[in-house]
């Protein structure tokens, strides 16, 4: 098939930027994080995301789709083309990124959540989110039935529907907390009330730790793929202005590591239950 052969050969190529750029243990968490391609990833990293209950960060997901259609349609922004055209053409590119990074169910979860949400601005409707979630599922549902029982369709659902849930009134009894402080955490909360009966299920773990370590983690994670997106444009097109986006990637993606690891020390932050 063509477009699978030309899919796998920008995602060899976007891996191919990273190795030249980065160390080997870097380009391989961040190649799961930019393009779906978790060959190269280090167990032993992937295993101090899973005890701080952040390895959703390891896999694409709305966060990546928010990027990726932020950047675009900034760009798009200086052409001088019709607004409809702009979040036409921002929609088409998301799926083209979901193509590339191998049409996981969390990713076209994630890219027919922002489709729906950037076809609202269209025409000028204003979305419903439990009933963008609910196409998003059936459509999903319609090209393969057996994604019901895939495990990150499980996981990347509920955590949606759990925020779209629960956030408020979890937001109402963090009140007491500062603005910057409570959002984040009223929403790490409810993600994690969702999730916490499936990891048990799949996996027999429960990480409370991570309701407060996906505070600090999630913002790094998002600069590191917004800084991985300017290496991968630089070390194709700009090879001068690679090495500084390069230089500070390591930087941020480093904090995120050592943020990791804190918080995979903390006492009881992780469980292991055997049924």
């Amino acid at each position: 098939n063509p477009l699978v052969a030309l899919s796998l050969q920008v995602r060899g190529h976007t891996k191919t930027v990273l190795n030249k750029y980065l160390a080997p243990d870097e380009a391989g968490v961040i190649a799961a994080m930019l393009v779906g391609d978790r060959g190269q990833m280090p167990r032993d990293l992937k295993d101090v995301f899973v005890r701080t209950g952040t390895a959703h960060i390891l896999a694409i997901s709305g966060m990546n789709m928010a990027i990726i259609a932020g950047v675009v349609f900034f760009i798009l922004r200086l052409c001088p083309i019709p607004r409809a055209a702009q979040l036409l053409t921002t929609i088409v590119l998301l799926f083209v990124y979901t193509f590339v990074s191998g049409w996981a169910p969390s990713i076209v979860r994630a890219c027919f959540m922002s489709s729906i949400f950037l076809a609202g601005f269209v025409f000028e409707e204003e979305g419903e989110p439990f009933n963008s979630l609910g196409l998003a599922a059936l459509l999903l549902l319609l090209m393969d039935p057996c994604n019901l029982f895939d495990i990150g369709f499980q996981l990347s659902f509920a955590a949606v529907a759990a925020i779209f849930l629960l956030y408020r009134p979890c937001h109402r009894a963090m009140k007491f907390l500062p603005g910057c402080l409570a959002k984040p955490l009223a929403i790490s909360l409810a993600a994690w009330t969702g999730t916490a009966g499936l990891f048990l299920y799949h996996f027999g773990t429960v990480a409370p730790v991570g309701i407060l370590a996906n505070i600090p983690i999630v913002p790094l994670a998002d600069m590191v793929v917004i800084l991985a997106l300017g290496l991968a444009f630089t070390g194709t097109c700009l090879p001068a202005f690679a090495y500084a986006f390069a230089g500070s990637l390591k930087v941020v993606f480093n904090l995120m590591v050592v943020a990791a690891m804190w918080f995979s020390q903390i006492p009881w932050g992780y469980f292991v239950i055997l049924f």
